[in-house]
């Protein structure tokens, strides 16, 4: 079993590597919820479109031809192709902007995180105390190329001011997080609105 000083120095590696994990982990989140956003207003006017142009399409032009002057006939005409045309930019938006394949990616980049985090928070609480120090020298050393490793496979993170706002957004809800443990019934409206505002 390691003594004390030798396991202060891992835990502190430890949080380290956790804290960094959580960072990234907040940037796939936000860019995730941007990217699921983006491909809910694309369907949303596919459908839209779509929908308009079958309405449009199907009505009996002989019926209404009595009562809508020539010109309004030829406009709807007009607005049936300019619909088609943009069900068909914003169906391939998707694989201009690779929006599926980006959210996928996110996705994938907040579970592992989050399961590196669970990994770590596992070591420092129930592995190290009962561990040598070849033992947690090896371990660090694990986790180390685990988390580069991680960082080699998902998403890039730093993209400047994305990663400051996404830094403070994680750095908001830690705090916050830490504040209800100790008050449940703290108000945390501020807060929430605080980070909608990022």
């Amino acid at each position: 079993m390691a003594d004390e000083d030798t396991i202060s120095p891992s835990e502190e590696y430890l949080n380290r590597l956790v804290e960094k994990t959580e960072v990234n982990r907040e940037i796939y989140s936000i860019k995730y919820q941007h990217y699921q956003r983006l491909s809910d207003v694309l369907f949303f006017f596919v459908i839209l479109l779509g929908t308009l142009v079958a309405t449009i399409s199907i009505a009996d032009v002989n019926l209404v031809s009595g009562f809508i002057p020539t010109t309004l006939l030829q406009s709807a005409k007009n607005l049936i192709t300019i619909c088609g045309f943009l069900i068909f930019i914003f169906s391939i938006a998707d694989r201009i902007w690779n929006i599926q394949g980006n959210k996928a990616q996110l996705e994938m980049g907040v579970k592992s995180s989050t399961e590196f985090i669970r990994i770590c928070h596992r070591v420092k609480k129930i592995d190290l105390p009962n561990m040598s120090y070849d033992q947690i020298v090896d371990r660090m050393e694990y986790l180390q190329n685990h988390y580069t490793m991680q960082q080699y496979l998902l998403p890039l993170t730093s993209d400047g001011g994305f990663f400051l706002k996404a830094k403070k957004s994680y750095l908001l809800k830690k705090k916050a997080s830490i504040e209800l443990e100790d008050n449940p019934e703290m108000d945390i409206k501020p807060i929430i609105k605080t980070l909608k505002k990022l």
